[in-house]
């Protein structure tokens, strides 16, 4: 059953209205969806355009079409083949993940800590998972004092004065 306040044209010339605006509808849901996403992307964990990407250094040989184009440093190849000349190759950045930095934001906001999962299921290779206890380590501060803080503190103390003297001085 179609929705009467949605107006379609009357010289429509596709087989079924109704199955149109469905479509419609949908598709608008889609794109809003992926629309607010990426907004809440942008307020909660800055916008993508900054992340990292996973990048992994190519190196190959502009004149050399029998080359492949291997990953890797061009210093560390030329390690190895010290008699290729470094002028002759050329070297490029390959994207291999643009979600790195992504999945390492995103984490610290999707991930509230809360409902946490404690229970891994029965039997021995569960047990350490289940295990719910833990161990603290507490450690006390140590509170030294230097000799000098007080000298530190005069010295410090004057050049204050002096400073406001010299701004207020008549």
């Amino acid at each position: 059953m179609a929705n009467k306040n949605i107006k379609t044209s009357d010289n429509y010339k596709g087989t079924d209205k109704n199955t149109d605006v469905i479509y419609s509808i949908v598709a608008s849901h889609v794109l809003n969806t992926q629309i607010s996403i990426q907004e809440v992307e942008k307020c909660f964990v800055g916008d993508p355009a900054f992340y990292k990407w996973a990048t992994v250094q190519m190196i190959y040989k502009p004149n050399d079409a029998s080359f492949k184009e291997i990953p890797g440093k061009l210093e560390d190849y030329l390690k190895l083949h010290p008699e290729e000349k470094r002028a002759d190759f050329a070297t490029y950045d390959m994207i291999v993940g643009r979600d790195v930095d992504k999945i390492k934001r995103l984490s610290s906001v999707l991930s509230t800590g809360t409902d946490l999962r404690t229970y891994w299921g029965e039997g021995e290779e569960h047990a350490e998972e289940n295990d719910t206890s833990y161990t603290v380590l507490n450690l006390k501060d140590n509170e030294v004092s230097i000799p000098y803080y007080e000298t530190l503190k005069s010295i410090f103390r004057s050049s204050l004065i002096r400073e406001t003297y010299s701004k207020y001085r008549l």
